[in-house]
């Protein structure tokens, strides 16, 4: 992948970046969709395990909703360390090569003095921070659908094995599901990354934001393609405002992020 930086072509940048994204997005679906479908399967026999009654069946699926939480979060930090470890190391190796053009590096500014284990504490600190919004999202979104899938069986008397099987019979939904926050989170989980290597580094860094203009693109991002920042300070998309691509931090708009293609490029300031 070509070095993140202002200096190198921003479409080839994006296409080997977004090239490089796109092989980890399969993987990670495969994970969003199996997590989804075991949260599906555990209320399915939750399910199975009650009188039937309405009652009993909501209090059983919310229990186990709110448990699966928990497994979201682990999924989370999955997802974001794997990913933005293999980012960070790629943006690392591009502003290394940038800051030794023409005199060596001094120690506290390679790239290889930052361990991996330190970048890894960082993307779990802010996973830890800031996934709790996304997963609650998670949750209700499964619970409404669930509940959606109910009604029609308490309406018609359905016993507990038929309520549960409306339930776990909704793979379609899983997959499409899964999809789009795979490819959300892989987009996340890279930005952070690289961010992360270029914040290691502790020399001053500038950061601009690129968005890719194909007519898929977002108003709000078409408009913030371009926009250069100090490096801890967010950029303004649409009202809302973002660390990098996908950053939740600063709480902002879902439509700023879910299914955001951004990236950002780093170089030292001159």
């Amino acid at each position: 992948m070509l070095p993140m930086t202002p200096a190198a072509p921003a479409a080839r940048v994006f296409k080997a970046f977004d090239q490089h994204r796109a092989r980890w997005v399969k993987q990670v679906t495969k994970l969003a969709v199996a997590r989804l479908r075991a949260s599906y399967r555990a209320v399915a026999a939750a399910i199975r395990e009650t009188d039937g009654s309405q009652t009993e069946v909501n209090i059983a699926a919310d229990t186990v909703l709110i448990a699966d939480q928990a497994n979201w979060l682990k999924f989370y930090l999955r997802v974001y360390t794997t990913v933005g470890l293999d980012f960070a190391s790629e943006v690392a190796t591009g502003l290394e090569a940038i800051l030794g053009k023409g005199a060596p590096l001094p120690a506290e500014t390679k790239a290889e003095s930052v361990t991996v284990a330190e970048w890894r504490a960082t993307i779990t600190q802010y996973v830890e921070e800031n996934s709790s919004t996304k997963i609650t999202k998670i949750t209700e979104t499964t619970r409404t659908k669930i509940q959606g899938s109910l009604a029609d069986g308490f309406a018609a008397g359905a016993d507990p094995y038929a309520l549960a099987s409306s339930v776990a019979a909704q793979g379609g939904f899983q997959v499409g599901r899964g999809s789009v926050i795979a490819r959300t989170e892989t987009i996340g989980a890279s930005n952070l990354g690289s961010h992360t290597a270029a914040a290691s580094f502790q020399v001053p860094t500038i950061k601009r934001w690129l968005t890719t203009i194909d007519t898929r693109e977002r108003p709000d991002h078409a408009d913030a393609n371009g926009q250069e920042r100090e490096l801890d300070d967010p950029y303004e998309v649409g009202g809302s405002l973002l660390l990098f691509p996908g950053d939740s931090s600063f709480s902002a708009a879902a439509k700023q992020i879910i299914q955001c293609r951004c990236v950002s490029l780093y170089a030292p300031k001159k």
